[in-house]
């Protein structure tokens, strides 16, 4: 998602059946190219941004592993695999290239059918 912000954005658009304002991609265009504001900021460089920890964290790989067992949920369904050592931690790219098991089963029409029946 961070990798292609434009792309997702129009999935997740076309997903909940909403009109892509031009708005949407100027925010985008701001919002995605740059760090600026400082941790409560919304402005990110999105392809930066979700790798940055892996300098963060670089001998002190015990902390690695007690943030990704208590994400272990949400890194399964938002398609992040976890690092299994502190030498792979440096070029270790922890996105799934989807589809993965769990984003099928969030972007099926039953799936999709079921949380807006209610």
């Amino acid at each position: 998602m961070s990798l292609s912000p434009y792309e997702s954005m129009q999935k997740i658009f076309k997903f909940f059946r909403l009109q892509y304002h031009p708005r949407v991609e100027k925010f985008l265009s701001s919002h995605t190219v740059a760090n600026a504001g400082g941790v409560s900021s919304t402005f990110r460089d999105s392809k930066t941004t979700p790798f940055h920890w892996r300098t963060d964290f670089v001998g002190n790989f015990s902390l690695v592993t007690d943030i990704q067992g208590s994400c272990d949920a949400a890194m399964k369904l938002w398609g992040y695999e976890s690092v299994n050592d502190e030498d792979q931690l440096l070029t270790f790219n922890p996105l799934k290239k989807p589809p993965w098991p769990e984003m099928l089963v969030l972007n099926s029409s039953k799936a999709h059918d079921e949380i807006y029946a209610k």
